[in-house]
């Protein structure tokens, strides 16, 4: 009985471990959602990219790794970050390794010759420590930390302006690029209207003078769409010139609906609580901190100056110095007049800290400005798309019956032609406001300093 239930086991072992396998075989085949798949999806060849249009997000990542203003503003931050190191090596000792050797002419005296001899050999090591500078080494210490935060913001200011000038860029090829299409079906329009109107004449149905206008509006187009592709060109070797990518590389942009809603919920208060956040502003307090400890150094330099030095002599002359193998001092300086350059540069430091609170007094004025006048520009533009849409509408309407009319004897020429024209202006200025309003708000995000984080890659 014993035996048939250890039999029963392994059978059950072994079908459990069939199984097993199985199942990992199968799950190692197919690739499971959100891992492969997932990281297939977030890495995205150039190819892949190009399949699917370039959005302003990959441009974007692509001109910060092209400009050069952000890769010079990167570099002045290590410049700053490096003088903060100066700076504060300043404040720790000093050691170094001197050695001299000295020739003279031998001195006739006796007693001259045993306290300076011919040759004198001199090697020792020297330790010096500042002690006391009035506090100056300190506000400078913390001067150039206050200028190392200021050339941060500049530097978030510089990949600010370039995603203005690229967002300017990207949403001008988009528009033109929808104006083309716009203004390629109205040429089509007119083509068949132009051969309906030319057997009109022919059957004595119309008068030549039809003919001509529904030709001279065609001939307008052809202009007009010529003008448009020689803009595209232009904007397009500008986008090249910002990202590095081909000028042809297709552009992808589905952010209408949100951009609609955003600026539908946007409130004024949320972006104006973020003006401290602001690179300008930010930069500005910086200056104005590092321009407060200017004024402490400056001030510091009325003070006496302390120092500890330290000498370890490996080597002496030959004398009665030979045996003192080390020896130490304090140095006490204090300045007593210096022809007035010591007030003198504290008052300029006074001034230069009254200029930097003006500074940033304006920066933040500026910013509630902008604010201010982007967070009314993107709403007045939500209203304006409602009411063109309702244009385009009744525009269509009323070109679609004209035309009826027209076929039917009820309506002139001259209405039909006016109908499509005003349809067509209706069309363009609904879709270049669509364009229009993503960089409204664009500008407001950027206003109130909600920027894209800039990757590891950022600039050169």
């Amino acid at each position: 009985m014993a035996r048939q239930w250890e039999e029963y086991i392994l059978l059950v072992f072994r079908r459990a471990l069939s199984i097993w396998i199985w199942a990992a075989l199968t799950a190692s085949a197919v690739p499971a959602r959100g891992s492969a798949a997932a990281v297939q999806t977030a890495t995205r060849t150039p190819a892949q990219t190009a399949a699917r249009g370039l959005s302003l997000s990959d441009a974007y990542s692509a001109a910060l790794k092209q400009s050069e203003a952000v890769a010079r503003q990167k570099e002045q931050v290590t410049q700053s970050r490096e003088r903060v190191q100066q700076l504060r090596g300043g404040i720790l000792p000093n050691l170094s390794l001197n050695g001299s050797h000295l020739i003279q002419d031998r001195p006739t005296n006796a007693l001259a010759q045993a306290f300076f001899p011919e040759k004198q050999t001199t090697a020792s090591l020297t330790l010096a420590q500042p002690l006391f500078r009035g506090l100056r080494e300190f506000a400078g210490l913390r001067q150039a930390k206050n200028l190392l935060e200021a050339q941060k913001a500049l530097e978030d200011a510089a990949r600010a302006q370039l995603l203005l000038d690229l967002a300017a860029n990207y949403y001008s090829i988009l528009s033109t690029e929808q104006d083309i299409r716009n203004l390629t079906q109205q040429a089509a329009l007119y083509a068949g209207r132009v051969a309906d109107m030319q057997r009109r004449v022919r059957r004595g149905e119309s008068n030549t003078n039809d003919l001509l206008v529904a030709q001279s509006t065609a001939s307008a187009l052809d202009a007009d769409l010529r003008l448009l592709a020689g803009q595209q060109r232009g904007a397009r070797d500008s986008l090249a010139f910002l990202t590095g990518l081909p000028p042809d590389a297709p552009l992808a942009d589905d952010t209408l609906e949100t951009s609609i809603r955003n600026a539908k919920t946007m409130k004024l208060e949320d972006s104006l609580a973020r003006i401290e956040s602001r690179p300008d502003v930010r930069a500005a307090r910086g200056q104005l901190e590092a321009s407060r400890e200017n004024v402490k150094a400056q001030r510091g330099a009325h003070w006496p100056t302390v120092d500890l030095v330290g000498n370890y002599y490996l080597t002496r002359p030959e004398g009665p110095a030979e045996e003192i193998d080390w020896d130490a001092q304090v140095r006490l300086t204090l300045p007593l007049y210096e022809g007035g350059t010591t007030l003198a540069r504290t008052r300029e430091a006074v001034s230069a800290r009254t200029e930097a609170e003006l500074a940033l007094a304006q920066f933040r004025r500026q910013a509630e400005r902008d604010i201010r006048v982007f967070h009314e520009s993107a709403k007045s533009r939500v209203e304006q798309l409602d009411a063109l849409g309702k244009t385009v509408e009744l525009a269509e309407k009323s070109s679609r019956q004209l035309e009826r009319d027209y076929r039917r004897g009820l309506a002139r020429n001259i209405d039909v032609q006016a109908a499509l024209a005003e349809y067509r202006a209706a069309v363009r200025a609904l879709d270049q406001a669509r364009f229009a309003l993503r960089l409204d708000l664009l500008k407001l995000d950027i206003a109130a300093a909600r920027l894209p984080a800039a990757g590891p890659e950022g600039g050169r």
